[in-house]
């Protein structure tokens, strides 16, 4: 995820490709980033749930 130029946020998927495990990371820190189980099965509207997810915890950090 970007602010402007400037790389502030990425989610990395870590473990077997099945398990759908992510990691966040924040201005190069991981941080928690607990998801509910339906976040974590394979659908297109995940994407947009755990987009607004991170974009809430980037504003609550005054980063973005």
């Amino acid at each position: 995820i970007y602010c402007g130029d400037r790389l502030v946020a990425e989610l990395k998927k870590t473990g077997p490709y099945r398990d759908n495990i992510f990691e966040l990371w924040i201005l190069g820190e991981k941080v928690p980033f607990p998801l509910s189980d339906e976040l974590r099965k394979e659908n297109y509207k995940r994407h947009f749930e755990i987009c607004d997810l991170v974009i809430e915890l980037l504003r609550e950090r005054n980063i973005c």
